[in-house]
């Protein structure tokens, strides 16, 4: 998936949780700030509200973890 710079996302939840791999840019949330190369594990259940003030390219997989 790729944001372009101001891009701000709706918050939402994970039911079955979701995984994150930053390929390229910096991808953002409320709770920090996720720069090319990181890796994000949310639980089943977790909430945020992502965007990318400078744009990034991430890799998403949702709902397949307990």
């Amino acid at each position: 998936m790729e944001w372009d710079a101001g891009t701000y996302f709706q918050p939402h939840m994970h039911l079955g949780g979701e995984e994150i791999f930053v390929v390229d840019g910096v991808f953002e949330d409320e709770f920090g700030a996720y720069p090319k190369g990181t890796w994000l594990r949310n639980p089943s259940g977790s909430r945020h509200m992502p965007f990318s003030k400078s744009g990034c390219l991430i890799y998403v997989k949702v709902g397949h973890l307990s």
